[in-house]
């Protein structure tokens, strides 16, 4: 699926908790027609830092890189009931100042599965739907 340059996506922000079997959950919160929405997901651990949200492993999610204190890489593919493969690069922060070797890691996972600065999407910032306004 293409963006069309009018839609103004906002980015979402994203909780992830590892859960004590290795499991992870992923509290989503985004924008709505009506307000802000909350989407809980539950992954499960295939192996150390590669998850699943699907029993038929139609989708996996890999946290690529992560220093635990700002900065991770998400990589995630999907492949849609038609046969549709969709692959998405996340690089995720605490903050708004990404560290230079977080963003060259970023542009060299997302050139290793065939993305290019075409491909590039950088979302607004949502300031009205974070957890302490829910």
């Amino acid at each position: 699926m293409k963006m069309k340059s009018s839609m103004k996506m906002k980015m979402p922000v994203s909780i992830f908790r590892l859960l004590e079997n290795g499991d992870m959950a992923v509290d989503f919160i985004f924008a709505g027609p009506n307000g802000c929405l909350k989407k809980d997901m539950h992954y499960k651990m295939l192996a150390p830092g590669y998850y699943t949200r699907s029993t038929s492993a139609q989708s996996e999610i890999r946290i690529v890189k992560v220093d635990y204190t700002s900065d991770a890489i998400e990589y995630s593919r999907r492949v849609s009931e038609s046969g549709e493969i969709s692959i998405m690069v996340k690089m995720l922060s605490r903050n708004q100042d990404i560290h230079p070797s977080c963003y060259e890691a970023f542009k060299m996972v997302a050139a290793a599965v065939g993305l290019t600065d075409a491909n590039k999407v950088i979302m607004e910032k949502d300031v009205e739907c974070i957890p302490e306004n829910m």
